[in-house]
């Protein structure tokens, strides 16, 4: 039995009792230890909601090769909008999928669609990233790329950006900073 408890697992233990067909009923204590377990936490920082001015903010991450790729998800009060980075294309585009109305985990979408053909992936060291929630989307780019932005829908009540690597076996520290120029026209695709 596992239990989630304000930022912490708890693993219980429990008990078999009359167990068939090994003998006699048994009355088996598996696992009798209660300890906790920290949760790694998901760096987020709050954007402001459908801004009539685009806010850009640069992210500063620290990729490896285990994560996999890297995840962005604006959320609202019940659903996120998600990208999941892979890498970039021959032409220095990003690789992508894109996900709308997931649940608050980033993890169960309604539309799933992917962009770009694979070329390579993040090469491991700092990953830099401008993200700018424009009216009704959620762009990012390579701060030495920003022609080629990867682009999401967004509902209007999403304000909470959270980075995380796909694979989390360690964890992928993020800087964010709100020092970045912000890109002064639309960058739908």
């Amino acid at each position: 039995m596992v239990l989630a408890l304000q930022g912490h697992v708890m693993l219980a233990g429990c008990l078999l009792s009359g167990v068939q067909g090994i003998g006699p009923s048994l009355n088996v204590p598996i696992f009798l230890q209660l300890f906790r377990v920290p949760l790694p936490t998901v760096p987020t920082v709050a954007l402001p909601r459908q801004a009539s001015a685009p806010a850009a903010l640069k992210l500063a991450l620290r990729y490896l090769e285990e994560h996999g790729a890297i995840e962005l998800h604006l959320c609202g009060r019940r659903h996120c909008s998600s990208l999941l980075l892979w890498g970039t294309t021959r032409e220095g585009a990003l690789r992508y999928d894109t996900g709308t109305r997931c649940n608050l985990y980033g993890r169960v979408c309604d539309q799933v669609k992917y962009y770009g053909i694979w070329a390579r992936d993040f090469t491991p060291g700092e990953v830099e990233l401008v993200v700018e929630h424009q009216r009704g989307q959620l762009a990012v780019w390579r701060r030495e790329r920003p022609d080629r932005p990867a682009v999401v829908p967004v509902e209007a009540d999403y304000d909470t950006l959270r980075v995380r690597p796909w694979f989390w076996s360690t964890d992928m520290p993020v800087q964010f900073s709100r020092t970045f120029p912000r890109l002064s026209k639309d960058l739908s695709p």
